[in-house]
């Protein structure tokens, strides 16, 4: 039995990089300014914040004591959320408070972190199938670049809903850093490659989902037991890798950034003359389960409202340590009496 040894599921293409499924970007001067202050405008940040220094806080706990019984990890799946992000909506529905589109300071979202594209490269000697159909799958040839900058209507402002170059909805910069922790947590946790500390879950050989120390066996491990991925693949190639996400930019780029965290060394040492290729599935969003779907299943509006309207959720409410902060930095930092 051939067991996928990492599923990762991505809810709600590629950012600038030597290939296509590597992404780094290099920020314009002025961004590298305003990220470099983009957690010193307050003195505190909820947790929900993820700041560079909350993110080192973080990382995948190790394997306790089962009573002396064997164990040995064999399949990891992945659900994640997508960093930091521009607004989802302009003006008038999304209005974090009054004149928020009116201040030079919250109203346009210029962004440099860029989308990039790329078409499959077809060749006359191996652009069919054998049987005549279909394409056959090539490495990516050549990038586009993607950018939120055709409608300028004067400097500094386009005609796009957030007024800028940003995307509604697009990952951050602290978005993409945000994503890459996550990745090294990951590959902390269930990566061993003999320099593994005991800070860190992999040390603990339960926890080992691939052994990068033993090189005769393409790192995974040697024993009994069922067969974990397929030998013969890149280990982050199907099927000892599957990517799920939905068709957002920012949970595709944040996918695609976590991975790179996961396996930036794999990636690294891939030949010149060869593309680094993960697989992406993704659907229509429209008809994506990742998250509720009110358009397939009616029902969760009734759900939805019944939830909300339960004595548990409003106990939760009243009393979570988390709601409390938030509210509590709203109205000391920002003014607000209430959430918008």
């Amino acid at each position: 039995m051939i067991v996928p040894a990492l599923l990762l599921l991505n809810q709600l293409d590629v950012a600038s990089g030597v290939r296509p499924v590597f992404p780094y970007f290099s920020p314009a001067a002025s961004q590298e300014a305003a990220e470099e202050h983009a957690y010193t405008k307050y003195e505190k940040y909820p947790p929900y914040c993820s700041t560079p220094d909350e993110m080192e806080t973080r990382a995948v706990p190790p394997l306790g004591d089962i009573g002396g019984v064997s164990s040995q990890l064999v399949h990891v799946t992945a659900l994640i959320r997508h960093g930091a992000r521009t607004p989802f909506a302009g003006a008038p529905s999304y209005q974090c408070w009054e004149g928020y589109w009116e201040d030079e300071e919250t109203g346009v979202w210029d962004c440099d972190l860029k989308t990039y594209i790329s078409p499959p490269a077809v060749t006359k000697e191996k652009g069919q199938a054998a049987d005549g159909e279909g394409v056959l799958d090539e490495d990516p040839d050549f990038l586009f670049e993607k950018r939120y900058d055709a409608l300028l209507v004067s400097p500094g402002k386009t005609g796009n809903n957030l007024n800028g170059t940003c995307q509604m909805g697009q990952l951050l910069t602290r978005g993409y850093d945000q994503e890459l922790k996550n990745g090294l947590h990951l590959r902390q946790a269930y990566f061993y490659d003999g320099k593994t500390t005991d800070a860190h879950a992999a040390s603990d050989a339960r926890m080992r989902l691939w052994d990068l120390s033993n090189e005769g066996i393409g790192g995974r491990r040697a024993g009994s037991g069922p067969t974990i991925g397929d030998p013969a693949k890149r280990i982050y190639q199907e099927p000892n890798l599957r990517y799920r996400a939905d068709d957002e930019q920012r949970t595709l780029m944040s996918g695609q950034i976590l991975l790179r965290g996961v396996f930036e060394p794999e990636l690294e040492t891939t030949e010149d003359d060869e593309a680094a290729v993960i697989r992406l599935h993704t659907a229509d969003s429209h008809f994506d389960i990742l998250e509720i779907n009110r358009y397939i299943c009616p029902r969760a509006n009734d759900l939805h409202d019944e939830a909300y309207a339960s004595d548990e959720y409003k106990n939760w409410v009243d009393n979570s340590v988390e709601i409390q902060t938030v509210k509590t930095f709203l109205k000391d930092e920002l003014g607000l009496d209430e959430m918008p």
